[in-house]
This record gives structure tokens, sequence and C-alpha cells, in this order.
């Protein structure tokens, strides 16, 4: 089932055996959580739990063992990959109208041009 949230959609699917959150963002470019599973945590509550491998173990471990995911960490996520996409497209707007990238920084670019080109 997909469920959708303002311009985002969720689904919860199988990829490989394995079940994935999928967060579908308006570029229609997907964020991905694997292992995802709902579990009630030490409170009580209904909480969201996935595996990561941005550990200092430099393995797969829970994300938050036994507590599950808080809200911010999807808001975040989801705020960056809609700024990355946001930077992409930008990028190739730049490339297509006659100035070459030669670096990006954040949300910063830096273009190449002629010494004697106009500022106008």
């Amino acid at each position: 089932m997909i469920v959708r949230y303002g311009r985002l959609f969720l689904e919860c699917r199988p990829l490989n055996n394995i079940p994935f959150l999928f967060i579908k963002l308006p570029s229609g470019r997907e964020l991905t959580y694997p292992f995802v599973k709902l579990i009630q945590n030490g409170r009580g509550k209904a909480a969201v739990t996935f595996m990561d491998n941005a550990t200092i173990t430099g393995g797969w471990c829970e994300y938050r063992p036994g507590r599950g995911a808080w809200g911010g960490v999807f808001t975040e996520n989801i705020v960056q990959g809609i700024a990355r996409d946001h930077l992409a497209a930008a990028l190739k707007r730049l490339e297509a109208a006659g100035y070459p990238v030669v670096l990006h920084v954040h949300d910063g670019i830096a273009c190449e041009l002629p010494k004697d080109a106009s500022n106008g």
C-alpha cells in the first residue's frame, strides 16, 4: 500500500526479500530504509526501526535500538534529499545555459567564465 503524505509517497515493500521503507520525493527519487519494521518502544508506543550502516562499528546495526527512529531523522533526510535535487537541477540549468560548473560545495556553485564575460 502506498500512503500519500503531502507531496511525498511512503511505501513498505520488499527488495531482494528484505523489507524496505521507500519515501518518494517530489523529484521521483526515493529514500530507502532497509530492514524496516514496526516495534513497540520502551514507552509502549509504536515506532519505526530500520538497519543503519552509519555507525562507528562499521557494520549494520539497528538505528536507535529498542527506541525506534525519531521523526526528526525522516524530516532531516527528506529536507536534505529535496535540497540535493534542487542543487542537481540548478547544475543542469547552468550547464545548459553555457556556464561550465567547476565545483559546488553545499549550496554554492562555482562556474568558470572567460575573463571578458559580462556580469549582466
